[in-house]
C-alpha cells in the first residue's frame, strides 16, 4: 500500500524545539575548516579582521580565531502548503569570536545574530535515512550588533555584508 505524510507546522516547530534543545544548531568553526576561497579567515592579521576589529591583531598578533556560534532560541517555522513556501522568524544567535591558544581559547568579542527568512519553492525528497526540504532564499532580513569586545572597538558593519554574501551571494545596501 501507499502510506502518505501530512507534516503539519506543529510537526516543523517541534522539531526545531528539539533540535535547539539538543544543541544541534550550535557549531564551533575553525579556521581550517574554512574552504582556502572563501572570502576571509580567522586570523587576527587578516583584512578583514583589521579592519573590522582594529585593536584585535594589536593585542593577539598573528593569531588563529574560531568561531562558536550559539542559537539562543529555537527557529519558528511557518509553513505554508499552498504557496510551497516555508518562513522562518526570528532566529536569535550569539556569535562569539575566540582566539585560539594550546593554553585555552581566550573570547575576543560577540556579535548578537537576528535573522528572519522565508523559503521558497520548497521540494521535499526522502531516502532511507532523512527527509529533506530543499528550497530557494526568496528573503531576509537580518540585523547583526556588538554585545561584548575585549579587544576595543569592533564594527558589525563588515560581518552584516558577510552574512549577505553568505546568504545571497552579493551585498545588499545597509
Amino acid at each position: 500500500g501507499q502510506l502518505t505524510m501530512q507534516l503539519t507546522n506543529y510537526f516543523f516547530r517541534t522539531a526545531m524545539w528539539g533540535m535547539f534543545k539538543a544543541g544541534d544548531f550550535d557549531v564551533t568553526i575553525t579556521n581550517a575548516e574554512l574552504p582556502k576561497e572563501f572570502l576571509i579567515h580567522f586570523l587576527s592579521n587578516s583584512t578583514f579582521f583589521t579592519g573590522a576589529a582594529p585593536g584585535l591583531n594589536k593585542q593577539f598578533p598573528n593569531s588563529v580565531l574560531q568561531l562558536v556560534i550559539t542559537f539562543q532560541n529555537y527557529p519558528n517555522v511557518s509553513i505554508a502548503a499552498s504557496s510551497q513556501s516555508m518562513d522562518v522568524t526570528r532566529i536569535a544567535a550569539i556569535l562569539d569570536f575566540q582566539v585560539v591558544s594550546p593554553k585555552g581559547n581566550t573570547p575576543a568579542f560577540s556579535l548578537l545574530l537576528d535573522l528572519t527568512c522565508q523559503v521558497t519553492q520548497l521540494i521535499p525528497s526522502m531516502n532511507a535515512t532523512k527527509l529533506a526540504l530543499n528550497g530557494t532564499l526568496a528573503k531576509f532580513t537580518h540585523s547583526i550588533s556588538v554585545m561584548k569586545s575585549n579587544v576595543g572597538t569592533v564594527s558589525a558593519i563588515p560581518f552584516g555584508t558577510l552574512v549577505d554574501i553568505i546568504l545571497l551571494g552579493v551585498p545588499k545596501t545597509h
